[in-house]
């Protein structure tokens, strides 16, 4: 990337306050990488990362391996790690403080929840907005009102009554996250359709292709009937419905889970590969080596310009000369001057140099000193 797009970030993550000095200077390579890795505004990254660290609790550590999760998720369809970036941020706080969603298991179900609604929409942004209207659906008063007057939700273990939430958070204990649990609360408001179930069986013993092609149409149709009278936010039902794609969505998430290790190393190598990169990499390793060059040339001047108001003080007559060389002879002769001033000075060599100098001094016009 950019010496100017580093600065950037390396400041976003300063100013957030989520990041400590070291984490922030640490993680500033990640977020360089992925960003050329994937065309993403090192900004958005820096912005995901917050959110990662503050709402689903990923330490610093685990948010190299975050952004690899999100690179190979984004890998398997449309919604890709830019398009995470922008909307996580957005998404990971809701998933967490409605739903208690944390941790790179949640963040995997999350990145495949995204990608199946992208499905659905073929619009990335759409599939961003509708996956934060359902994350803010789950659990809402709407949903809850809308399951009592379709289907009575009972618990697996006691046969009691539950509420969604209480649902999400019996089968939170048995490991299922809730969007999963969610979507399989959804499967048995179809067992007591009887239109469904018929369907369901007749599609079992289906002869011929256009003839399973129709029933599974006519599935989808009363599947969609009944989840919009559940949640009737189009939206948000088109996240679910994207949702329930459930061979797409079990690859995603797998992928995302267990075979996304050292993703972006590969994509950044590919993507070093191109001419445009290559001579931007060149151009910001040569401003950085002069930024190197006038590093040390900066220390210098700072140690003259304080060494020279230290004699400011004792010799008055010094600074009138200074200032008098700056005119005659330009700034940075007047530098050289006063390094000379400086080394001879504390040198221990003795006051002839000062007779030398007034005496060039009053060549050039400044005898009266």
């Amino acid at each position: 990337g950019t010496v100017d797009s580093a600065t950037d970030a390396l400041g976003a993550m300063f100013a957030s306050g989520q990041f400590s000095k070291d984490s922030a200077i640490n993680l500033l390579p990640t977020i360089q990488k992925f960003a050329v890795a994937t065309k993403t505004d090192p900004m958005e990254l820096v912005k995901l990362a917050k959110t990662l660290k503050a709402n689903f609790n990923i330490s610093d550590e685990d948010i190299p391996k975050a952004f690899d999760m999100a690179t190979a998720g984004g890998q398997k369809g449309s919604f890709e790690l830019k398009d995470m970036a922008k909307w996580l941020a957005e998404q990971l706080p809701d998933a967490n403080s409605q739903l208690g969603m944390q941790g790179l298991k949640d963040f995997a179900r999350i990145i495949a929840l995204n990608q199946s609604s992208a499905l659905v929409t073929g619009s990335s942004d759409k599939a961003g907005n509708n996956v934060s209207n359902l994350l803010g659906k789950l659990v809402s008063s709407d949903t809850e009102n809308n399951f009592k007057s379709h289907y009575k939700i009972r618990s697996e273990s006691t046969g009691k009554t539950l509420s969604v939430a209480g649902y999400l958070a019996e089968q939170r204990e048995r490991g299922i996250d809730p969007i999963a649990a969610f979507n399989g609360l959804v499967d048995k408001t179809f067992s007591g359709n009887k239109e469904y179930q018929q369907l369901l069986a007749r599609s079992k013993t289906a002869k011929g292709k256009e003839k399973d092609e129709i029933l599974k149409s006519m599935q989808t149709i009363i599947e969609g009937s009944v989840i919009s009278q559940i949640i009737p936010d189009k939206e948000s039902r088109q996240a679910l419905i994207g949702y329930r794609n459930k061979d797409f969505v079990d690859d995603v998430y797998d992928t995302t889970l267990n075979k996304s290790t050292g993703e972006g190393d590969k994509s950044h190598s590919v993507m070093m590969n191109e001419a445009a990169l290559k001579a931007q990499q060149l151009e910001s390793q040569k401003q950085l080596s002069e930024n190197r060059s006038f590093e040390s040339f900066n220390n210098t001047l700072g140690d003259v310009s304080s060494k020279l108001s230290e004699y400011a003080k004792a010799y008055p007559g010094l600074t009138d000369y200074v200032t008098k060389a700056t005119y005659a002879f330009g700034t940075f002769a007047a530098m050289g001057a006063a390094a000379l001033v400086v080394n001879r000075a504390t040198s221990g060599s003795g006051s002839s140099w000062l007779a030398e100098l007034f005496s060039s001094g009053a060549k050039t016009g400044g005898g009266n000193m």
